[in-house]
């Protein structure tokens, strides 16, 4: 059911009701252009961009919609009302950063589906630091300051439909509903906007009843009303909140002694203009509150207190303070070390390459992979080709992937394959390295989202224990193109695919037949391997399989041109840092 919302003037609302949230898609983070100047090192955005995306999603505040569903649809007009329509979405939420000098500025808004600024927050961070953070620690900003909006709305879940004395709410297990649950229905009402972005400010609450949850789901759940206010004074759109829901959660454990402010006035947030590329800035920029330092943890600044007024408090007062109180109090009152300054000696090429080479992420993520494979090889002289594995595993391996600086990436690993034979058994090794380039290529709405291109090289062999053929050594060298993209499923789960080709005309080796060993004096081979993962998290194992296909064509010193062919499917494993 859509919510129409009428202002009636720039700093108050006549109590507009609160509209219902479920749905919410996280528009890609938007850097402005002197952040991605001074910024540019890839590590550090990606891992800020994930941080966001999985921030949404550990809310357990709402569902969130496919993220390359709404990256390829939200710019737009025509992709907006279709989400709007289509796949009843009903708020973005939006990240955006500003580079202020030695800060960033990074702003996090709630938005409705017209891009129109409901809620927001704002968070400085030293540049310095963003830099240098390793991936728990970005996590943890971005996640207080994405939690910290989600908080502001004064309900958790709202009624969506009712029948008779049953209800439907927008909240299920993921939200910490369970069945049992008495939950307080009430009425949440805007009766204050900021006088100077029209963000909400304030509101009014008014109980209408209470509720026994009967049947939970996943996103949703059923309850049945157990008291009202009056007659029908329940109505669609009002909502509850939930104790155990993780944002709420979170906080109470953090216990942030007021810094976070629950469905009121924010402490001064900084009015950023939006910085979407395909929507001109609307909102008028307010002078900052300099009284007040923005950002998540505040820095509280007391002044200091006469000596007189802390004597005749002492005095006047009972000790009621406990030893770990006075222990506190006597840290903050203790004076602290004033830091050097640090010489400025300008932008420096050197610095920033060097940051990017040594890099607090050592790998990107690590593969490991088994299953059955293949190969033949024939000539006019001899043939063989190792048999399909008893056991359907014949192969086990392993692959590390890793940046290197801005976007040169490497991969690297190996395996061992083994097997029967017609005449006999083999066993078998494998090597491989490759460097590329790795850029964005956003196509098919996120069906294509990267491409990359570079070099690859392998050195393997081969050992037969018995036949015409017995096995050969090789290096192999070459290049490749590929590209990858994700593929979204039903349930809002995205698989990860990707594709590669790749041609090898470099061969330096020796095969095996009939006892003699003979040199390869040219090759022309190519390869093409294509696959899947599930949708790409950190900090999480992921499974997904692939096909691989090569075919190589050699020619040895004896003239003899043999024909070799290999063929694998792998079930694979991957752990992302």
């Amino acid at each position: 059911m859509a919510v129409l919302l009428t202002w009636s003037g720039t700093a108050t609302a006549q109590l507009n009701k609160l509209p219902v949230l479920q749905q919410v898609g996280v528009i890609p983070v938007q850097w402005d252009k002197q952040t991605e100047v001074n910024f540019s090192l890839e590590q550090s955005r990606r891992a800020f961009e994930e941080a966001v995306y999985d921030s949404a999603r550990n809310a357990r505040r709402f569902r969130i919609l496919n993220n390359d569903l709404v990256a390829g649809m939200w710019s737009d007009t025509k992709g907006r009302q279709e989400l709007a329509t289509q796949f009843e979405l009903h708020a973005y939420l939006s990240v955006v950063s500003a580079n202020r000098d030695e800060t960033l500025d990074i702003t996090a808004r709630l938005l409705d589906p017209n891009l129109k600024t409901l809620l927001m927050e704002t968070e400085s961070l030293s540049a310095v630091w963003f830099l240098q953070a390793s991936k728990k620690d970005l996590t943890e900003k971005v996640e207080a300051l994405v939690f910290r909006v989600f908080n502001r709305i004064p309900v958790d879940v709202s009624v969506t439909s009712i029948q008779g004395q049953y209800v439907t709410l927008s909240g299920g297990s993921e939200q910490g509903i369970a069945t049992g649950d008495s939950v307080d229905l009430i009425r949440s009402q805007i009766n204050g906007l900021h006088p100077a972005n029209g963000t909400w400010l304030t509101f009014t609450q008014t109980p209408v009843g209470k509720a026994k949850i009967l049947d939970v789901k996943k996103f949703s759940s059923v309850a049945r009303l157990t008291e009202q206010i009056k007659e029908q004074s329940v109505e669609v759109g009002d909502g509850a909140k939930i104790p155990a829901i993780a944002t709420r959660v979170k906080f109470a454990r953090m216990d942030r002694k007021n810094e976070v402010v629950d469905a009121g006035p924010s402490s001064g947030p900084i009015v950023v203009p939006p910085l979407y590329s395909s929507q001109p800035a609307t909102e008028p920029a307010a002078k900052p509150d300099t009284n007040v330092t923005p950002g998540f943890p505040e820095e509280k600044k007391t002044a200091p207190k006469p000596e007189s007024s802390k004597k005749s408090k002492k005095k006047s007062e009972p000790d009621s303070e406990t030893e770990e109180e006075q222990v506190e109090e006597a840290e903050e009152q203790a004076p602290q070390e004033a830091a050097p300054a640090e010489k400025d000696e300008g932008p420096s090429l050197w610095k920033n390459v060097a940051t990017g080479v040594t890099s607090q992420k050592p790998i990107d993520h690590i593969t490991i992979y088994s299953g059955p494979q293949w190969w033949s090889i024939k000539t006019k002289q001899a043939s063989s080709s190792g048999k399909f594995p008893t056991w359907i595993l014949n192969s086990l391996g392993a692959q590390v992937s890793r940046t290197l600086l801005f976007k040169i990436k490497t991969d690297f690993g190996g395996g061992l394959i083994f097997g029967d034979a017609p005449h006999g058994s083999y066993v078998g090794y494998t090597s491989f390295g490759s460097m590329y380039w790795e850029d964005d290529l956003i196509a098919g709405n996120g069906f294509i989202k990267k491409w990359r291109g570079g070099g690859y090289a392998t050195f393997s062999g081969v050992s037969v224990s018995k036949g015409p053929y017995g096995g050969g050594d090789w290096v192999r060298g070459g290049g490749f193109i590929g590209f990858n993209g994700s593929i979204a499923a039903m349930a809002g789960e995205t698989y990860d695919w990707f594709a590669d080709y790749t041609i090898m005309p470099l061969n330096i080796g020796r095969l095996g037949f009939s006892g003699k060993r003979q040199s390869v004096e040219s090759s022309f081979g190519m390869k093409l391997s294509f696959g899947a993962f599930q949708g790409q998290q950190s900090g999480v194992l992921l499974y997904g399989a692939s096909i691989e296909l090569g075919n190589e064509t050699m020619t040895l010193s004896s003239g003899s041109r043999p024909q070799y062919s290999d063929w694998a499917i792998k079930l694979m494993a991957r752990y992302a840092l």
